[in-house]
């Protein structure tokens, strides 16, 4: 579970507290997975305040707490009681640093995932999971992150470009002239005299 810092930070507000607390106070029975402590868009020191100041408040909840990882930070900032790493930051930073962060933690999510170019190079560098709101943007990106879900990760038709609107189109023509070429066969093999009333979807 996010904090919703990145959310204010992205549109230009305050972040406020309450909706965080007032979440852990309503779910945190639910047993998220893990709540990311406050943070800090690309600042390290603004960061490490916020967790010093409200991570020992979340631990009451009894969730398991992620860390932010922001420009600048090592590993040697993460406190212990941190279940997950969050990497966060800058897009090139986050990038760069983050074989480090899975050379160092067990657990490593990843933010702002959007593209299976870098979806699988999350999951080549160790990332035990990633976020991105961008799949849900268009039908084409949604089909790449399901093909992907339901396959082979490593499969090189996922590094393709998505089918165009009238490739789809002409793929699913295809596959109903298919049905409609074996059902006639299937009638011709029972010599059944209704097989001519059966439209050929190819004429």
């Amino acid at each position: 579970m996010d904090n919703g810092v990145f959310g204010a930070w992205q549109a230009g507000k305050k972040w406020s507290e309450e909706p965080l607390y007032r979440y852990l106070d309503d779910y945190a029975a639910w047993k998220p997975l893990w709540v990311v402590v406050p943070d800090w868009v690309g600042d390290r020191d603004e960061t490490l305040r916020r967790g010093d100041q409200h991570a020992p408040a979340m631990q009451a909840f009894g969730v398991p707490l992620a860390m932010a990882v922001q420009d600048g930070m090592t590993p040697a900032d993460v406190p212990k009681e941190c279940a997950m790493v969050f990497v966060g930051g800058s897009t090139s930073w986050k990038w760069r640093s983050l074989p480090m962060w899975t050379s160092s933690f067990p657990r490593v999510h990843v933010g702002r995932v959007n593209s299976i170019r870098l979806l699988l190079m999350a999951e080549n560098a160790g990332a035990e999971s990633c976020d991105g709101t961008g799949w849900f943007r268009d039908p084409r990106r949604t089909a790449e992150l399901a093909s992907y879900l339901s396959h082979d990760h490593n499969h090189p038709d996922l590094l393709r470009s998505p089918p165009t609107k009238k490739e789809t189109w002409k793929k699913a023509f295809d596959n109903e002239a298919k049905i409609a070429r074996q059902s006639r066969e299937k009638l011709i093999a029972k010599d059944d005299p209704d097989l001519w009333k059966i439209p050929d979807m190819r004429s």
